[in-house]
């Protein structure tokens, strides 16, 4: 690293660098941390420059960094660290997350009042249509347009499902009428094998802990008592 700044002319990278090496070599995890965490507002310092930093899935960060190398001691409150990281206004940071429920909870608990929330919703039903024709192409699988509306309906445009749909371990996708989705939309749901059936128990795991919340109790005593029948979501009480 140090040849790749002397060689682009970044030499007041250097010291940063070598403070790095240096606490990595010793095993200083809580100094190695705060360089790396504070390295962007130093860097930007040096000629008062402004640095974007944007991490993407946020929500993992408490959940798959560990002290060791055994991965036996996770870091459960890592996030809490960027409390006044995320202040600074020449590396302003962005954070995003397709897990909203977990990264609204690490927001709200270890980061308050740090960051203003833009939640962009699903897609309009337009949009959702495009998306639906556009990976039929790439996937080479025909629709039409009417099967691409269809779909878009089925999903209320969330881009996960729509993307499921394609992805989908489902052998005979049909998507040129209602029947083929809704078989391929029956397996991502209710087969092991299902990317949609997948995601929804990791959510349903990761809030276990959290189990005694009203709401999520609610939930979880309705979704037991009903558990042999195909209940709507907009009929759920």
């Amino acid at each position: 690293l140090i040849q790749a700044a002397k060689k682009e002319n970044f030499e007041y990278l250097i010291d940063h660098i070598e403070n790095f090496e240096y606490s990595d070599n010793r095993g200083d995890i809580d100094p190695l941390w705060d360089l790396a965490r504070e390295a962007p507002r130093t860097i930007a310092e040096y000629n008062d420059d402004r640095i974007l930093q944007m991490i993407d899935e946020f929500q993992f960060i408490n959940r798959y960094i560990y002290w060791d190398k055994y991965k036996e001691k996770r870091i459960p409150e890592l996030a809490g660290s960027y409390l006044h990281t995320a202040e600074y206004k020449n590396a302003p940071l962005l954070v995003t997350g397709s897990w909203v429920g977990w990264l609204m909870d690490d927001l709200c608990r270890m980061l308050p009042g740090r960051f203003t929330i833009f939640d962009f919703g699903n897609m309009p039903r337009s949009e959702a249509i495009e998306m639906a024709l556009n990976y039929a192409e790439i996937f080479k699988i025909p629709i039409s347009y009417e099967s691409a509306c269809i779909m878009a309906d089925l999903t209320e445009g969330n881009p996960f499902y729509i993307s499921a749909l394609f992805h989908s371990e489902y052998q005979d996708k049909e998507f040129s009428n209602e029947q083929g989705i809704l078989d391929v939309l029956d397996f991502e749901t209710l087969d092991k094998r299902g990317d949609i059936r997948e995601t929804w128990l990791e959510y349903i795991l990761s809030s276990i802990d959290r189990i005694n919340d009203t709401n999520g109790k609610k939930i979880i005593l309705y979704l037991c008592k009903h558990k042999d029948k195909m209940i709507p979501r907009d009929q759920i009480e």
